[in-house]
């Protein structure tokens, strides 16, 4: 279908926060020369751990006020005059980016649904995780697929959410693939911008000669950080530094474990502000649970990432033992295995890393990130 790319519409997308890593493919998006577009998000909210960032300077956005609802188990986000500001602007198109905003998507089908039947919905999110079955009850699948079939076009996060959306019957020329990335040029500008080799980064954070494992990212249960020390106790042999860079609530534990069982060989940076030192001394990142980011983040800097099951994203952005290591099982000896065939070849994992690199300059990127959902707000305008 030939794209109309000379018609002027208009369109919003709705999210909760825009996270810093958000902030350049949003952009992209809303300074598009296609269409006219908005973000509409809400404020920060204490107690919860999704910030806007504190730079949202160039981007076309509208904030509103925000309240936290509890509804059952769960703590949705509510925006105090979206309806409104859906009426105001007319959209022609409304994107709802994140499963997780589902009153913002709720209210998006009610404005369809009552008010402007001719506007197109596009539901952007990941759609599954491998290995997980999201659907936590009959009920809750229900209100997901009556949901879904208000939607004329979604994007996901990685193409494992576009099987997913295959097996659901869904056509497949309404579904299209935005990988999701971190702000890759900003991280590439940061290791461009170095001017230290890798020895004097080493010498100025303490951290030795030895083979240096990484973990990097938020640390909480649902990233499993805890399997890290599982696997730094089965290599307490090696001359290999596990090191684990991050905050969050199960820091603590973790540190209390690694006293207990006299790990040596762990150590903590912390929440640090030079991440992009720790990406360039780590000889491998570990991704021991969920959360895709930090690989495309990794990868920035031409370091071979060690994955099992995280996102969906990682099947989209490594080749296995090309671009890094993708686990097909992800207990201990699994990662110990991958981490020793990279420590035992320095050769493998310099190559590793500069094909990452190379996959993040060359194909997935924020500028790719960026055209695809354009292209899906484009194509779903204009769906005969």
């Amino acid at each position: 279908m030939k794209l109309k790319k000379d018609t002027k519409f208009n369109a919003v997308i709705l999210q909760r926060f825009v996270p810093r890593y958000r902030v350049a493919v949003f952009k992209m998006i809303t300074n598009n020369d296609c269409f006219d577009c908005k973000v509409i998000h809400g404020e920060n909210l204490p107690g919860l751990k999704a910030k806007n960032s504190e730079d949202l300077s160039g981007l076309k956005a509208i904030k509103l006020k925000s309240r936290k609802i509890r509804f059952f188990q769960r703590e949705l986000v509510w925006h105090v005059g979206l309806l409104r500001e859906l009426i105001n602007n007319n959209p022609s198109v409304i994107v709802c980016e994140a499963e997780s905003h589902f009153l913002g998507y709720s209210v998006a089908i009610f404005y369809k649904f009552f008010l402007n039947r001719n506007v197109k919905l596009i539901q952007w999110c990941f759609f599954s995780l491998p290995g997980v079955n999201t659907e936590r009850s009959f009920v809750h699948y229900l209100v997901k697929k009556i949901a879904r079939s208000q939607f004329n076009g979604f994007i996901s996060y990685a193409a494992y959410g576009k099987k997913i959306l295959q097996s659901m019957g869904v056509k497949d020329r309404v579904i299209s693939v935005a990988t999701n990335v971190c702000d890759t040029n900003y991280f590439l500008s940061k290791d461009a911008a170095n001017g230290y080799s890798n020895g004097q980064i080493r010498e100025r954070l303490n951290l030795g000669e030895n083979f240096i494992v990484s973990y990097i990212g938020t640390v909480d249960f649902n990233k499993n950080p805890g399997l890290m020390l599982s696997i730094a106790n089965k290599m307490r042999d090696r001359n290999v530094t596990f090191l684990i860079v991050g905050d969050g609530k199960d820091l603590k534990k973790l540190q209390d474990i690694c006293a207990y069982e006299s790990l040596n060989n762990v150590s903590f940076a912390g929440r640090v502000s030079n991440i992009e030192d720790y990406y360039r001394v780590s000889d491998v990142v570990v991704i021991p649970g969920r959360g895709g980011i930090v690989i495309s983040e990794s990868m920035c800097f031409g370091t071979p990432v060690v994955v099992f099951q995280a996102d969906g994203v990682e099947l989209d952005l490594i080749t296995n033992n090309k671009s890094g290591i993708l686990l097909s099982r992800g207990g201990v000896d699994d990662f110990v295995g991958a981490i020793q065939k990279l420590e035992l070849s320095p050769e493998l994992c310099t190559t590793m890393g500069f094909e990452s690199k190379r996959v993040i300059e060359d194909k997935y990127n924020t500028e790719h990130m960026a055209s695809m959902v354009i292209k899906a707000i484009q194509e779903v305008k204009h769906e005969i």
